[in-house]
């Protein structure tokens, strides 16, 4: 039978066969991503609990193994793995350009810094969340991200013994009155003032950045 209608319409047969093939292989490759958004939001659920009690080790570390089970290389010269450091610091930094923020938001935007340095930056703060100063709640955040990875890069030039100026670059569309006179001057390291530069009155907060000055000869 089978034959036969292959026979009296071969073409017919063929197409339907494939359409079945297609459908099968539709089919698990959406159960595929299902299984995988569901791994996903698990482990995003799983860090940001860990950051909300204050475990940035528990936090990179599922991070980390979801990483290790998509079998993906790790490649040194472009790391994808969180930073330990970072995300430790965002819980101990205290940026000047924050003071006046209270202790509960504060937290509030110590947790979305740390989301963001383990790649999960989709994390959104509470939408009635209250900074109690004139950043609204994502520049806030920028200004903890801002301060960990300034302070990381210092720290990192002190200590190679390579670099003992800086100079501070500002945000290309144009900086504030207060970081303009920060720019186009060589910082002794030791006097190199907080960056995000607490003076700064950017709606978008402080945008202003570090480049080491590398000893000649």
């Amino acid at each position: 039978m089978s034959e036969r209608l292959y026979k009296a319409d071969s073409a017919g047969m063929e197409k339907a066969v494939a359409e079945m093939n297609l459908l099968k292989y539709s089919q698990s490759g959406q159960q595929l991503a299902s299984e995988f958004l569901a791994r996903r939001d698990e482990m995003q659920r799983t860090a940001l609990a860990a950051l909300r009690e204050g475990n940035p080790g528990l936090a990179c570390q599922v991070v980390c193994e979801f990483q290790d089970a998509l079998g993906f290389p790790e490649i040194p010269m472009f790391p994808t793995k969180p930073n330990l450091a970072d995300v430790s610091s965002v819980f101990s930094v205290r940026p000047r350009i924050l003071a006046g923020v209270n202790e509960e938001a504060l937290e509030h935007l110590r947790v979305a810094a740390g989301m963001a340095f383990l790649g999960l930056s989709d994390h959104r703060l509470p939408e009635n969340l209250e900074t109690g100063i004139r950043l609204a709640g994502p520049a806030a955040v920028n200004m903890i991200i801002g301060t960990v990875q300034n302070g990381r890069n210092v720290e990192l030039w002190r200590r190679s013994g390579l670099v003992r100026t800086v100079k501070i670059f500002c945000s290309a569309d144009g900086p504030c009155v207060a970081c303009a006179e920060l720019r186009n001057r060589v910082w002794p390291i030791e006097e190199l003032p907080e960056i995000p530069y607490e003076h700064c009155t950017s709606p978008q907060g402080c945008r202003c950045g570090c480049v080491a000055d590398l000893i000649e000869g």
